[in-house]
């Protein structure tokens, strides 16, 4: 049996909607605003990964929870990933040095 990546685009919105708890219209909202991009088909319908599911679940989190508007919520995002990078580079720098 072949393990599914966590990159792997396999879950349509309705699906994506149900499994975090949010509504579709949601999951529009939020692709609109650049917070999370699934995968379209070639008929365009989006497919969501478990890390986009990942980062939905971080979103409602950061508003529901938190309190954070999708502005502050894109900052997070983009520091997190900024964080990931650095991360990242380091580890190569280090494997370079050994």
């Amino acid at each position: 049996m072949n393990k599914i990546s966590p990159d792997e685009p396999v879950y349509v919105i309705s699906v994506a909607a149900r499994l975090v708890g949010l509504h579709e219209q949601t999951l529009r909202i939020y692709e609109k605003k650049g917070l999370v991009v699934p995968r379209r088909t070639d008929k365009k319908t989006r497919l969501y990964s478990m890390n986009d599911l990942k980062k939905l679940r971080l979103i409602k989190l950061l508003t529901q929870k938190r309190g954070l508007n999708l502005a502050g919520v894109k900052m997070i995002l983009e520091m997190i990933d900024d964080i990931d990078r650095a991360l990242r580079e380091f580890e190569e720098e280090l494997e370079n040095l050994l």
